[in-house]
């Protein structure tokens, strides 16, 4: 689960890993992660939620009313709804609901006044529960998911490694359109200084300290 991941994240316990964003804005600082590619052509979103027929129009309404989002730590669901939210000062009460298709079925049902997601969850959307929703906010976009390599693996192996993901559309298509990507680009620390812009620490991300959870490989 994540916050097993996360807790091996912070060991170091992966040679290479694939992380959300706020990922790797901490633990490139924490456990010597260093970003080598990056998803090519997409930037990730998070867009909040309300039922058609509700009085919440946009995110300055929801003043004191219950969120609902799939977790702390999910980027753009939650962590980026949650920097809007913060940016213009509304209170509310967060409601963690593990999964993106249970944060839109709470509101859909009327439990939530609102809900956390992002553009393609929403767009995988049952359309009859769709139909019962609007997005009320868009939030910017971000740098997407890194595949990082850790500190401790050779140089030379992590630019093979580079290489290969950043040739692989050419090389091989199959594997890049089965996973709904375009392809691969290289990457570089500084891609991730917009979610670390974000001014959201580890306290405000709900990500797990080390020690909170046990990396069964750590």
């Amino acid at each position: 689960d994540i916050p097993t991941f996360e807790a091996c994240l912070a060991a170091g316990a992966f040679d290479f890993a694939y992380m959300n964003p706020m990922h790797y804005a901490i633990f490139s600082n924490e456990a010597a992660y260093r970003a080598i590619a990056h998803q090519e052509g997409k930037r990730l979103k998070g867009v909040m939620v309300a039922r058609v027929d509700s009085e919440f129009t946009e995110i300055t309404s929801l003043d004191g009313q219950k969120i609902a989002f799939p977790s702390p730590g999910a980027f753009g669901a939650s962590i980026l709804n949650r920097a809007s939210l913060r940016r213009v000062n509304v209170t509310y009460t967060p409601t963690y609901v593990k999964s993106h298709d249970s944060v839109y079925r709470a509101v859909a049902a009327g439990l939530m006044a609102a809900g956390g997601g992002v553009t393609r969850t929403w767009n995988a959307l049952d359309p009859e529960v769709r139909t019962q929703l609007r997005i009320i906010h868009e939030t910017d976009g971000f740098t997407p998911h890194a595949i990082a390599a850790h500190g401790s693996v050779e140089p030379v192996l992590a630019q093979k490694i580079q290489a290969a993901l950043v040739n692989m559309a050419s090389t091989h298509p199959d594997l890049v359109l089965g996973v709904g990507m375009k392809g691969f680009v290289s990457a570089k620390d500084s891609d991730w200084d917009d979610v670390r812009s974000l001014g959201m620490d580890r306290e405000k991300t709900g990500i797990k300290h080390v020690g909170e959870i046990a990396c069964p490989s750590g």
